[in-house]
């Protein structure tokens, strides 16, 4: 049960949400009525639990969210016309109403929920042009981009981040360069490949047809060869298994995000040391 409300949580922040939303879809299905209901069942109602029957029960969550990544369980929720279910709700329970004090509750009633909600910080979200961080990126990702951005050593901002905060960068700032935010890619070099397998050595075991056996990641080969392609800024997560260090292949620490992350912290509350290049004199050059 662990693995979906992993998932839960990623959708929803909040466990108690999502499972009030189940036991709404659940009673929305068995008490609904009028000439409509065929149709809501067939085309709204049933769609939407079997999504969340088939995707969100113990087996099927717990193996893709060992297999990949949670957001590619819980994508299925966006599948489910959360708006529109509530919508249709909404109206059918006021319309069946008959006293008019009750009817003129309703509204009543969901301003308040809007005003619970945050203080209409949602809707407001959508009502204003600049709105910060639109996307929800992980405050980690705002830091260490912002942070390479801003650093004035190097005018290319080319980087090598770890597996699930590269996919976000390459959303906040398309101006850093990646050397890869999802698997590797087509266009590599010989020499970019072997990078790309010395940063994540489980891909290189899995394209190899092997099973990952834990191999640490070899800082010195791997700096080594990124100092040579001119990768000029690393960021590296503090608790995980190394050999030899970046600060012997020419690179300085010169951030750290999260420094007081705790061991079992998630991807995107763990500490970050971020590494910039220097010449082989210690002097940080232009390019």
């Amino acid at each position: 049960m662990s693995a979906v409300w992993e998932a839960c949580q990623y959708f929803g922040g909040d466990r108690l949400r999502v499972v009030l939303f189940v036991i709404s879809c659940i009673a929305v299905l068995f008490v609904w009525r009028g000439r409509w209901s065929r149709r809501v069942r067939c085309f709204i109602i049933w769609p939407s639990f079997l999504l969340l029957v088939v995707f969100l029960n113990p087996t099927v969550a717990a193996k893709i969210l060992k297999e990949s990544d949670a957001n590619q369980s819980v994508r299925f929720f966006w599948i489910i016309p959360v708006v529109l279910l509530i919508s249709i709700c909404t109206v059918k329970a006021a319309g069946a109403l008959r006293s008019k004090r009750w009817l003129l509750a309703v509204p009543i009633i969901l301003l308040g929920i809007l005003l619970y909600t945050d203080r209409f910080q949602k809707l407001r979200s959508n009502w204003q042009p600049n709105t910060a961080n639109w996307y929800k990126i992980p405050p980690v990702i705002l830091e260490l981009s912002d942070r390479i951005m801003e650093d004035d050593a190097y005018l290319e901002k080319r980087a090598i981040f770890p597996f699930k905060l590269s996919l976000w960068v390459r959303q906040y700032q398309p101006g850093i360069e990646l050397l890869y935010s999802w698997q590797e890619d087509a266009t590599y070099t010989v020499e970019q490949r072997k990078l790309f397998f010395l940063f994540r050595p489980e891909e290189e075991a899995k394209a190899n047809g092997e099973e990952y056996d834990g191999t640490p990641v070899n800082l010195v080969k791997a700096g080594r060869l990124a100092a040579e392609l001119e990768y000029n800024y690393i960021v590296i997560p503090v608790e995980n298994d190394y050999i030899g260090t970046l600060e012997s292949c020419g690179y300085r620490e010169i951030y750290r995000a999260n420094p007081n992350a705790e061991i079992t912290a998630g991807p995107y509350e763990a500490a970050y040391i971020l590494y910039r290049r220097e010449n082989p004199t210690g002097e940080v050059g232009q390019e």
